[in-house]
């Protein structure tokens, strides 16, 4: 590992800013936001309340073995989606069922005749036979029968690809238009995440609003035992259906439930990674740019055991430069991949930018630790606020925009390497 890449330790302040109207969100999903922010900081005088859904008995064995990670992505509606693609709108959202990664439930909301309605969940409308897993609608349990998640796409002139699937166990993962394919996980918030204690709130509410045809709200209400807090996300298309990309916007307020004295503290931003094998991995550089041309680039490779924290990141006390990171994969020959089940020459790399509202001076850490597994990610890249205790009912904020993008030479290269990877 680069020694500089270990040394690194550069913290950022932008003065925080009160929460305020922010111009092009719709107004419901506007208003909803600010009242789970207000639950939020009620919730962080009260004990938390463990998920009744966490599977138990029978329901433990809905996902194991009938059901794997690959059945599970397979389920589809069979009624017409939450906002289909054929509504005129250009956007669809689909409830997704319990399964293997799933295991939180979620209340999910759709905005529809000036109200939100909760959509009820129906284990007959999912096509479980299509997964492939010797499993149907009459062999999930009453225990089981919820939703754990949401998918989301945006037409474009060659159909209607996905580009992100926010999942109650309190992460989101995200890709950009074809052929880029999904990648490094988001998360809204977590904590402990250097002490082997990592908590990400679990997402128990979300509201959907489409704006326009390009913009799309999601509301989200998450808690875990130490923290409550709500998060909008804004995703908004290009116009340009022949190259479409989009950006999400995120907004973020939680409230701790007690004091929290970890030295690595809180943070209000994490995008888990990884580098599992030398024939797999969802991002291979992380580089950091302060201002208009100062960059550091470091390249993430297989970690020894028990590696260390690295630390690195931007100052901006003025809030003068445009300072933001990136998380990329510059590798893109698949020939420098044994052919694994994931196209991982395909993965999404991402630009996070634009910090504002900010409550706490934070530092961009990168943890790494040894897997031999594709279900446990090496690195984790965080926004967290460090050697700071955090005082009961204490409130973290923050915002930023986060881009996926395809980092190759040309648009034809990265079609070329998608055509192959589909032979």
């Amino acid at each position: 590992m680069n020694p500089v890449f270990r040394s690194i330790a550069i913290c950022f302040l932008i003065l925080a800013t009160s929460i305020s109207a922010l111009p092009g969100y719709g107004q419901a999903s506007q208003e909803k936001f600010s009242e789970l922010i207000e639950l939020a900081r009620q919730k962080a005088n009260q004990d938390f309340a463990p998920s009744t859904d966490l599977p138990q008995g029978e329901c433990a064995i809905v996902d194991y073995p009938a059901l794997t990670y690959q059945d599970y992505n397979r389920i589809d509606l069979i009624e017409p989606m939450l906002n289909n693609a054929f509504d005129g709108s250009g956007w669809w959202a689909q409830q997704r069922p319990r399964g293997n990664a799933n295991v939180n439930r979620i209340a999910i909301h759709q905005f529809e005749n000036n109200q939100w309605v909760e959509l009820p969940f129906g284990a007959d409308i999912f096509n479980w036979n299509n997964a492939d897993a010797d499993l149907s609608a009459e062999d999930i349990p009453e225990c089981a029968r919820y939703f754990a998640g949401m998918k989301i796409g945006h037409q474009t002139e060659d159909g209607y690809p996905e580009i992100a699937n926010i999942r109650g166990n309190g992460y989101i993962r995200l890709t950009g238009f074809p052929p880029q394919a999904y990648g490094a996980s988001l998360r809204i918030f977590g904590n402990g995440i250097f002490d082997d204690n990592e908590q990400f709130p679990e997402i128990r509410e979300l509201y959907g609003e489409i704006i326009s045809e390009n913009v799309f709200n999601v509301v989200l209400f998450a808690e875990s035992e130490e923290f409550a807090g709500a998060s909008l996300l804004q995703f908004t298309v290009t116009d340009n259906a022949s190259d479409p990309e989009y950006v999400v916007d995120v907004t973020s307020h939680f409230f701790a439930r007690k004091e929290i004295d970890e030295f690595y503290g809180p943070s209000p931003f994490l995008l888990s990674t990884m580098y599992w094998n030398e024939s797999a991995h969802d991002s291979d550089t992380i580089t950091v740019q302060m201002g208009d041309d100062k960059d550091m680039s470091f390249s993430l490779a297989l970690p020894e055991m028990n590696s260390y924290i690295t630390v690195m990141g931007f100052v901006d006390k003025m809030n003068t430069y445009d300072n933001r990171f990136f998380i990329e994969q510059r590798d893109r020959n698949p020939d420098h991949y044994l052919k694994p089940e994931a196209p991982y020459h395909l993965r999404s790399s991402f630009e996070i930018r634009d910090f504002k509202q900010l409550s706490h001076e934070l530092q961009l850490v990168v943890y790494w630790t040894e897997t031999d597994s594709e279900y446990n990610d090496n690195f984790v890249v965080t926004l967290s606020i460090l050697g700071e205790t955090i005082a009961q009912g204490e409130e973290i904020s923050l915002s930023y925009r986060i881009k996926p993008y395809l980092n190759v030479m040309s648009e034809a290269h990265a079609w070329e390497l998608y055509d192959l990877d589909k032979k």
